[in-house]
């Protein structure tokens, strides 16, 4: 895949900056040993990365040479793309290099799950920046492989939620996770870091992904009290408004409506406490 994007853009392996590795997947790694298979720049799990800058710098009329160094154009365009996707400052984002040898962004986790939830809820973004994240959800979903690998996590959450969940692994054990359609952030890491409960709108304390789809079921069950405490408190305050203006309600009448609904709305509330098989 890699080789036929080089062709495309009329450049070859020899242009990437980043080393042949052995491949993540197992069975893959198993057979590239027992094969003596010869490791090539295309080999590297960052190769499509580098690629796509080199792609970037001859569309932008860049020079590929040093693409992967801090101070090249194109660096100083992603650094300002994250910045302006993530909502924080330029200055507030900490470079670091690692073992794909290009500069990696570091920011906060609020800012890391925010820009997941605006990946797939794109209808506040520009026209330009809403078409480019829709495209690549598409990709993302018509070819999961190319996400993680075969059998990658990432890979079969895609495959497994029908593209209703996007996951990408980061540095650090930061796992973010953006829901179709839903502007919400999910944090996971460090077992319910700091960091991830101040940040996050749900917090997964175990770091096990599974727990995503516990929380969807929770928050449809949680949606379902709301609108029976909303239509059942507007109902009974609308039928003692009525009985008040004929002159039918008396004011201990008017005290049930008031702090006895409140009471029995959050009796109800605790239903969700004893759900089962969730």
């Amino acid at each position: 895949m890699v080789d036929k994007i080089l062709k495309k853009i009329g450049l070859t392996q020899e242009n990437l900056l980043c080393k042949g590795t052995y491949s993540l997947n197992e069975d893959y790694k198993t057979f590239q040993i027992s094969n003596h298979i010869k490791l090539t720049p295309a080999n590297s799990d960052c190769s499509g990365k580098h690629s796509g800058m080199l792609a970037s710098c001859l569309a932008k009329g860049y020079d590929i040479e040093n693409y992967n160094s801090i101070n090249h154009p194109i660096q100083k365009d992603i650094k300002k793309l994250i910045a302006d996707f993530c909502e924080i400052d330029e200055d507030k984002i900490v470079i670091g290099v690692d073992g794909c040898g290009v500069p990696v962004h570091g920011i906060p986790l609020y800012n890391a799950a925010l820009a997941f939830a605006k990946f797939t809820c794109t209808d506040n973004l520009q026209l330009d920046v809403k078409n480019a994240c829709d495209r690549i959800f598409k990709s993302m979903n018509n070819a999961p492989e190319m996400v993680a690998g075969i059998g990658g996590f990432c890979t079969e959450l895609i495959k497994n939620t029908n593209g209703k969940l996007i996951g990408k692994l980061g540095a650090d054990g930061v796992y973010c996770v953006a829901v179709k359609g839903a502007d919400i952030g999910i944090a996971m890491g460090g077992l319910g870091s700091d960091a991830a409960i101040e940040a996050a709108d749900i917090v997964i304390m175990t770091d096990e992904p599974s727990k995503i789809a516990t929380a969807i079921k929770i928050a449809k069950k949680t949606r379902v009290i709301v609108v029976q405490n909303i239509a059942f408190a507007l109902g009974v305050k609308g039928l003692f408004l009525l009985l008040g203006a004929s002159g039918h309600a008396t004011m201990w009448e008017a005290v049930f409506a008031d702090v006895g609904v409140a009471v029995i709305a959050i009796l109800n509330a605790t239903r969700v406490m004893n759900t089962k098989n969730l």
